[in-house]
């Protein structure tokens, strides 16, 4: 998907009735930003991140050896057996 740049510096702005997230080019400031309004959520916040950039990992691996998704994501083990038939 395409996108177009808002800001030159590389961060857009969205409002909201109670909340303006900045979004960056740069996970980081983004990372902050949102740990900085929800403290409190701040481990499932860096978990949700990290979980994220496993998909983006495997999605992009995936794309570039043409197979599926499903060969190259890590599954639990209980799930192994029935997606992983015939790999």
């Amino acid at each position: 998907m395409d996108s177009l740049q808002l800001d030159p510096d590389g961060i857009d702005r969205y409002v909201f009735p109670d909340y303006e997230p900045r979004l960056s080019e740069v996970k980081e400031p983004f990372t902050e930003d949102v740990i900085g309004n929800f403290l409190k959520e701040e481990l499932a916040i860096r978990n949700f991140l990290e979980t994220f950039d496993e998909l983006v990992q495997a999605l992009e691996a995936a794309r570039s050896m043409q197979c599926g998704v499903l060969k190259v994501l890590p599954l639990p083990p209980f799930l192994q057996p029935t997606f992983r038939k015939g790999t």
